[in-house]
């Protein structure tokens, strides 16, 4: 096992990159929390280590620092250990469902709270005048086509 400041001491043409634009440091850190991507000055290309490995931490070379580099190791990765990227995916969609539900009920609360207030300022005739009442859309009967210009 190693740290990131060994690779950097016995290789001091590295450069570690926690913090790349397009975030592969962090998705390829999904995958296992041991990879860390380098910048190699001598060669001029970005390098995937493992801290993990044993013997050589270096896993992938790439000449620019993009989402191929997440592909190739994806690739790599998953053949030996699809088990956990399924659990992942899963994982990742509950998440997703859950924020999408939060967002919903936030849309319904702001609806709610919004509700009333405009129909009171309706029934005042406070957003345009000589507007004195409520217009009730009737419901479509099944198989009614809707003309309204409504959106």
């Amino acid at each position: 096992m190693f740290t990131v400041n060994e690779i950097v001491n016995k290789k001091p043409y590295l450069t570690y990159f926690p913090n790349d634009v397009v975030g592969v440091e962090e998705n390829i850190r999904e995958l296992n929390d041991g990879y860390r991507l380098f910048y190699n000055h001598r060669n001029k290309r970005y390098e995937v280590h493992n801290l993990n490995n044993q013997g050589s931490s270096m896993c992938l070379v790439a000449e620019k620092c993009d989402a191929r580099i997440v592909k190739r190791i994806y690739k790599s990765y998953v053949p030996y250990h699809g088990d956990e990227v399924e659990t992942m995916e899963e994982h990742n969609k509950m998440i997703d469902a859950k924020e999408a539900k939060r967002q919903e009920d936030t849309m319904d609360d702001m609806k709610k709270d919004l509700e009333r207030p405009i129909a009171k300022a309706l029934e005042k005739d406070e957003i345009g005048k000589g507007y004195n009442g409520f217009h009730v859309m009737p419901k479509l009967k099944e198989g009614e086509k809707d003309d309204s210009n409504r959106d």
